[in-house]
């Protein structure tokens, strides 16, 4: 669905109004990958994102402008906690982005998805510790709102952007929660 054809509030979504992405599920779990989690590079690599650990060069090529920006989650920008934001939203658009944390305070938890099938989408949360960053290419679902304190993020003017608010059948936000168990998988939601 392209945000621009439904109005809903989302006072956290910096592109303005969102479409809505109804969910069969009443919940959902989304599994976190850390630092030391097995298979990291891999789990990675099958959402089409890349970690970048201290001292590694980010190979980024983008035909436009990047810009770095810095903004903290929490008092600063209430408008992105889950709970005033009207739910969980997810974006897409075409420029890509690097995500850091600006301080060893900071936590910095990028969510990514993919598309299974036609219905059927996957998540799962990367925590990525101050010192390292992860490479977002353009046209991959995520979000950020799981962070907290102040993140770094290479960004673009944008123009278009599809940005949904996660919802369950009945249009009430779908409940998100980070899976910190040691189960490592995938996030499954069905349309």
């Amino acid at each position: 669905m392209d945000a621009s054809t439904v109005q809903v509030p989302a006072p956290g979504n910096v592109f303005g109004a969102s479409g809505l992405f109804a969910s069969a599920e009443t919940s959902l779990d989304i599994p976190l990958v850390t630092p030391i989690s097995p298979n990291r590079d891999n789990i990675a690599a099958a959402f089409g994102v890349k970690i970048f650990d201290d001292g590694q060069t980010v190979p980024l090529k983008f035909d436009g402008n990047l810009n770095a920006v810095e903004y903290e989650f929490g008092k600063a920008y209430p408008q992105y906690r889950l709970d005033v934001a009207n739910g969980f939203f997810i974006e897409t658009h075409d420029f890509p982005h690097v995500f850091m944390p600006a301080s060893e305070q900071s936590e910095i938890v990028i969510t990514v998805g993919t598309q299974l099938e036609e219905d059927q989408f996957a998540l799962t949360n990367f925590l990525v510790p101050h010192g390292s960053g992860i490479l977002v290419p353009g046209n991959t679902i995520h979000a950020d709102a799981f962070s907290s304190g102040s993140i770094i993020a290479l960004l673009t003017h944008c123009t278009e952007a599809d940005v949904v608010l996660m919802h369950q059948p009945d249009d009430s936000p779908l409940p998100i929660k980070i899976d910190t168990s040691e189960r490592l998988g995938l996030a499954e939601w069905h349309v």
